[in-house]
Order: structure tokens, then sequence, then C-alpha cells
């Protein structure tokens, strides 16, 4: 069974990772929002790739907001920005220059994605420099629905290719307008090993 095994290696990913989104995504998301912002990696862990169990927050029963994108290349790596209905709407409207919006409209949902697709990319880069492996990044894909049923889609991707799943759980926080996107980066165990031997 393909697995990284180690707790240091999960450990030594979630630094290496919390480097990448500290040096490019969390400045990149400052920039948009126009105010500081904060982040943190709140656990790494490797699961089946079929069991969602252990990563499905207690705010399940919430409608969620999500921008999905892969990068492809030399690595490959999934990466999912998700956030309550609510938050994506005081999000939109801080991106959009209004002061509520009520109901996410289209122009809420493609301003988001393209926030999404910016983060996605700063953190390519990041990954990019500091492993000089090349990556392309795929079209973000908006979605709307439970948690669980926004991740069965990369996970069952994943599962395809790999029985075993290296998930980082993040958060990005808004310090000034209290905005906070939560971030799962998902690796195929054979992937991880990549960057933490790659890692210059």
């Amino acid at each position: 069974m393909e697995a990284l095994q180690s707790q240091l290696n999960l450990k030594r990913l979630g630094e290496i990772i919390s480097s990448y989104i500290g040096s490019k995504t969390a400045a990149s998301l400052s920039m948009i929002l126009n105010e500081s912002v904060s982040h943190r990696v709140r656990k790494v862990i490797e699961v089946e790739s079929l069991n969602l169990d252990e990563v499905i927050p207690v705010f399940d029963i919430l409608p969620m907001c999500s921008v999905y994108l892969k990068g492809e290349g030399d690595v490959h790596v999934t990466m999912v920005f998700f956030l309550p209905s609510s938050m994506a709407r005081k999000f939109a409207a801080k991106l959009l220059g209004v002061e509520k919006m009520n109901k996410l409209s289209s122009l809420g949902k493609s301003s988001i994605s393209e926030v999404g697709n910016m983060m996605a990319g700063s953190f390519l880069n990041a990954l990019s420099d500091g492993t000089g492996f090349r990556v392309e990044m795929s079209t973000p894909g908006f979605a709307a629905d439970t948690f669980k049923a926004l991740v069965q889609t990369p996970t069952a991707e994943l599962a395809t290719t790999t029985d075993r799943i290296i998930i980082t759980e993040a958060e990005l926080h808004g310090t000034d307008s209290d905005i906070i996107i939560d971030t799962l980066i998902l690796l195929s165990p054979s992937e991880a090993k990549k960057i933490l031997d790659a890692q210059k």
C-alpha cells in the first residue's frame, strides 16, 4: 500500500506548504483584499482515498461555496478553496466594492473563482520556486453544496490513481474584514514525496 508513512514526513510537508502559503498565497490575498492576511496550517493527515470521515468538519450541514483547481506537470496537486455561503457573499461584496450582497450573483461567483485562480497560481509559483518543478494550472471550477459533496469529486479523481491521500487543511484570514478562506491541498503520497525530496 502506497503511503508516506512517517509522522515526521507529514510534519515536514506541513511546514513546507505553510511556507509556500505564507510567502506567496497570503501576500496575494492581502493585495486583493487590501488588508493584512494571516495563515495557518491546521493539520496534515494521510487517509484512505475513499474515507472522507476524517476531513468532514462539523459545519458540513452549512451550505458551502468552493473553487477547485488542479496543478499538473512535474508534480500533481489538487487545491480546494471553500467558505460558507454567508462568508462567500461577504467576500464577493468586498471584491466588488459593494456594502452587502443578499444573494451570490454570477458576477460574485466569477470574482471568487478568479481570486481562487490567483491564490492557486501564487501557491504553485511558490512550489515551483521551492522545488524547481514546472506545474501548469487547470481552469478554476466554482460549486455550491455541502462540504462532503464538494470534496467528493477531487478525492474520487485521486482515488483512480492512489489508494491513499495526503490532505493538508489550512486557512487564510483577512484580519480587518474577518474573511476566512479554508483550503484543502490534496496529494498522493508519491507526489508528496516528490516535494519533500526536491525541496531546495
